[in-house]
């Protein structure tokens, strides 16, 4: 004998539920799949504070901004990916990264495919001297008489920003080293005369060592002053208007502020 239909009806309502809410299931995980988030990656060289190394340790402000990036949207997932300042342009042209932050493109980069963000930070290099060699401004008036020091691969502005290693050693008496630090230690040892330091790590060095200043002059004039940029591969993966966007959403909300306060410095968009 035939069911009656009042018997039939719910268990093809379960039925259709069932099936329904697995269509939905589905639907969901596809479109998670399609809108995974895109991978960016960030390149950094040492230079502190942006960038420090210790012991195969990467960290700094670059690192603490491209996670606050990635805490801000959900489209990019950026990746820092660690170079040198002097192999930054080979590395970029190989595609290991796509983005450098707290760069300018003075610095090398005028007929590279890159674009640059509104500048978010200025800040600058200073000349420092041991104080045995003098204690007047008037010291740092003439180089191309002194044993200079610098890092290997930065651009400064009293060679015109010309980083060439063979252009540097012609026409300056100067030692190249890998990090900042070893230009301090070279001019409190007095093993050179002038140094080019980046004036944010020269601060936060005095702050963990007030004796620092009474051994070193620190020049008035600035070597060079920042103008901080992001840039960014054109035509690549991300554009420069999406930092853009970011940066002025963590200045308005303030995190942008806090972030750059816990290294002493100050955003500088408007």
């Amino acid at each position: 004998m035939a069911r009656p239909l009042s018997e039939i009806k719910p268990t093809y309502r379960r039925d259709a539920i069932r099936r329904l809410g697995f269509a939905l299931w589905l639907g969901l995980l596809t479109t998670g799949f399609c809108h995974a988030a895109t991978l960016v990656k960030v390149g950094g060289y040492p230079f502190p504070p942006f960038v420090e190394t210790n012991t195969g340790q990467h960290s700094g402000l670059t690192l603490e901004l491209i996670e606050l990036f990635n805490q801000h949207q959900t489209e990019f997932k950026l990746e820092y990916v660690h170079t040198s300042p002097k192999r930054r342009y080979s590395d970029f042209d190989e595609k290991r990264f796509d983005v450098l932050f707290f760069e300018s493109k003075v610095w090398g980069w005028g007929e590279y495919p890159v674009d640059a963000s509104d500048v978010f930070l200025t800040g600058g290099e200073v000349y420092i001297a041991n104080r045995k060699r003098g204690n007047q401004q008037s010291y740092f008036d003439k180089l191309d008489n002194k044993r200079l020091v610098g890092v290997l691969g930065y651009h400064y502005g009293f060679a015109g920003f010309n980083a060439d290693t063979d252009f540097l050693m012609q026409h300056f008496d100067i030692r190249l080293v890998s990090t900042p630090e070893s230009i301090l230690k070279r001019i409190t040892s007095d093993k050179s005369d002038v140094g080019v330091i980046t004036l944010a790590y020269l601060n936060a060095q005095t702050l963990t060592d007030p004796e620092l200043k009474a051994r070193i002059l620190v020049s008035d004039k600035m070597d060079q002053e920042y103008q901080h940029t992001i840039l960014v591969r054109r035509n690549g993966k991300v554009s420069v208007d999406h930092f853009n966007a970011w940066l002025k959403a963590l200045k308005q909300n303030g995190k942008l502020k806090a972030l750059f306060s816990r290294y002493n410095l100050q955003d500088n968009m408007e």
